[in-house]
């Protein structure tokens, strides 16, 4: 299920956030049963109290929300299937153990409200409780998260104790949905969906994936982790740093894929591990230092080790389609050899290279120029690539099977921007494009040209970094560097919280976390590179104050590639249901009136909130379809900032009214 949610709040609200709750009940609503805070009647909103006198709040309030009776019980099959958690701006929440959801028809939201210029978000951190380690969240079913800080990493420097991932996924047809959340290292992997077999859909909006290395491989530090058929992934608009692999798609198919304007830097492997697409739209992205640690050439491509070809890795994936690769596709693209035979398939025929669609265009790859790094690459003589090895440079020691152990020469940095055979794809079919008039910029100039206020890398990281590459590829004599000293942007300090002003802010002392990406001490905006294909400042846009409208760049995208492919269509985009509202007069003195649109019939529940969280008024709460308007009235309403949120199966949209004058 998709959630949508959006709130903004006008300029100079920040001056009532003093008014948000961290502690305690609000008029007018109903205290919990289980856990410290509140709901509504209908159990629709949940308001969880933060609080360091709160600690395990979080989860027991979740938890704790199931039925009281059935089959069910005891087993995370909540009251409400689509009950929204919402924490408080400025407060923290010390997670003593994970969720435990089961409820497939349904999504787990957590958001933070309010959300604008002002307020802080707030910090959800991991704290052992009775020296357990903090266990992942299992949920059987969607996940929303929107507008939190998550930190990974616990106060006593500790990773979640149960399996590759900081949330687990699982069952049919179900979604993630990330926006506007700052994420601080993980546990392998943010989301791992490994146990989801048909329908996921991903949505990363408008994030930061803080520092992801967490020391143990080279592949770890995944803001997404699902070697499972993908139907739709949205990555727009994020940045990424010292992530292993942004997204592990091995060997699954990709029906649709939108990947825009997303900053990547220092990444340690490959951004998309063999991923497999029927429609890819890979297009604004920054590339920066990608695959600092490069590959073995004997297990590149003797052995044929990531790329099944034997072929350097690129940025950007594109392969045929078959058995040979596929091993995790969709029902619907698979042939049995009769209804009792489900152990051995085939591809549908229509699945051919001439229903692959693919268009990368302006995207920038670059990497830092600084003399002890290109000597660790290149040392006296650079490596040949096929096993030789240099003085100095970079090697590895590691045998995959072979004898003698090395040295071998490390190959494929920079990373390719896309390999041979994409190439030759593109050259024989005219659905894949490579744009040649929004032109790919490859290496064309340093890092350092872009003007970034934060250096991608400085000495002191590249020395960490040569240490820590070159004792993971066995080189005698090397030992890994202190992981306390590890490349950061931040401190690298679990117990201290980024806050306003960019300032790391011991968890006991904190209010909150950042009240914007810019609060933060590293800054990658940049105006050198600009796209042609939407004129806006190539990469992530949540360091600056240009404004990211996802729907006008597929649109952009779509006709880009509609004139430069000889196509006259595309494989389907992804059929999301939308709701859209509108509100007017907006400042309103007497009457406000907010219209919406419903794609399908659905029930829905409107109500006002007034900042403090309070239901003032539900103004809707039946079965809809179509377009509707209701009406507000401000009488026996104080001039300020309401929320409405308008709730229906396709999920939740918020917004803010202002009130001038009151009645």
């Amino acid at each position: 299920m998709k959630i949508k949610y959006l709130l903004s709040v006008v300029i100079g609200i920040f001056l009532m956030a003093n008014l948000i709750y961290a502690a305690g009940t609000k008029p007018g609503t109903i205290a919990l049963t289980n856990g410290v805070g509140t709901t509504d009647p209908a159990h629709d909103t949940v308001w969880i109290t933060g609080g360091l006198t709160n600690a395990g709040n979080f989860e027991t309030v979740i938890n704790g929300d199931t039925v009281t009776t059935g089959n069910n019980v005891g087993h995370g099959a909540r009251v409400n299937p689509n009950t929204v958690y919402v924490l408080a701006a400025g407060s923290l929440y010390l997670e003593q153990a994970g969720l435990t959801v089961t409820d497939s028809l349904g999504t787990v939201t957590i958001i933070g409200l309010p959300s604008g210029p002002g307020f802080q978000k707030p910090v959800l951190l991991h704290n052992e409780f009775n020296s357990v380690v903090v266990t992942s969240s299992q949920i059987n079913g969607s996940l929303t998260l929107k507008n939190i800080q998550y930190e990974a990493e616990d106060l006593q420097g500790a990773y979640s104790a149960n399996g590759e991932g900081d949330f687990f996924i699982s069952g049919s047809n179900v979604s993630v949905d990330i926006e506007n959340g700052l994420f601080e290292f993980d546990n392998i992997a943010l989301i791992n969906a490994q146990s989801v077999p048909q329908g996921l859909k991903a949505y990363y909006r408008g994030n930061y994936f803080r520092d992801f290395l967490n020391g143990t491989q080279w592949w770890g530090g995944r803001p997404f982790y699902a070697k499972v058929p993908i139907d739709t992934l949205i990555m727009t608009n994020n940045t990424f740093t010292l992530a292993g692999l942004l997204s592990l798609q091995q060997n699954s198919l990709t029906k649709y894929a939108f990947i825009d304007h997303n900053t990547i830097i220092d990444n340690l492997k490959y951004p998309f591990l063999n991923p497999i697409y029927l429609t890819c739209f890979f297009t604004n992205n920054l590339v920066v230092n990608s695959n600092m640690g490069g590959d073995d050439s004997i297990n590149i491509i003797r052995g044929k080790g990531q790329d099944p070809d034997g072929l350097r890795d690129g940025v950007i994936g594109m392969d045929t389609i078959n058995t040979r690769l596929v091993s995790a596709i969709q029902n619907e693209y698979k042939v049995y050899a009769n209804k009792a035979d489900t152990g051995k398939w085939t591809i549908v025929p229509s699945i051919t290279l001439s229903s692959l669609s693919l268009y990368a265009a302006s995207n920038v790859l670059t990497k830092d120029t600084n003399i002890i790094w290109d000597n660790y690459w290149t040392g006296k003589n650079p490596a040949d690539g096929t096993g030789a090895h240099a003085v100095d440079s970079a090697a590895s020691y590691l045998t995959w099977a072979i004898s003698p152990a090395g040295p071998y020469g490390l190959i494929n940095y920079p990373e390719v921007f896309i390999n041979s055979r994409g190439y030759a794809l593109a050259a024989d079919h005219h659905g894949i494009v490579i744009s040649t008039v929004n032109k790919n910029s490859i290496y064309e100039y340093p890092t350092q040209k872009l003007g970034f206020k934060t250096a991608a890398l400085d000495t002191a990281q590249i020395n960490w970094w040569i240490q820590f590459n070159r004792a993971n590829y066995s080189v005698p004599n090397v030992t890994a560097p202190p992981f306390s000293s590890r490349i950061t942007f931040g401190d690298g300090d679990p117990t201290t919280i980024p806050g306003p002003g960019g300032k790391e802010i011991s968890y006991l002392t904190a209010t909150g976390g950042i009240t914007a990406f810019t609060d933060l001490k590293e800054n990658f905006n940049q105006t050198v590179a600009v796209s042609t294909l939407d004129q806006l400042p190539v990469g992530s846009l949540i360091w600056g104050s240009t404004a990211y409208n996802e729907k006008n760049e597929i649109a952009t995208a779509l006709t880009a590639w509609t004139k430069e492919s000889k196509n006259t269509a595309i494989n389907e985009a992804p059929g999301e249901a939308k709701v859209t509202v509108n509100t007017y007069p907006n400042p309103f003195s007497s009457t406000a009136t907010i219209e919406y649109s419903l794609p399908r019939a659905t029930h829905v529940t409107l109500t006002i909130l007034n900042l403090q969280g309070k239901v003032i008024s539900t103004l809707v709460n039946e079965n809809q379809e179509g377009s509707r308007s209701v009406q507000l009235s401000a009488e026996g309403l104080s001039q300020g900032v309401y929320i409405y949120v308008l709730k229906t199966t396709e999920g939740v949209v918020t917004g803010k009214l202002l009130l001038q004058g009151g009645m």
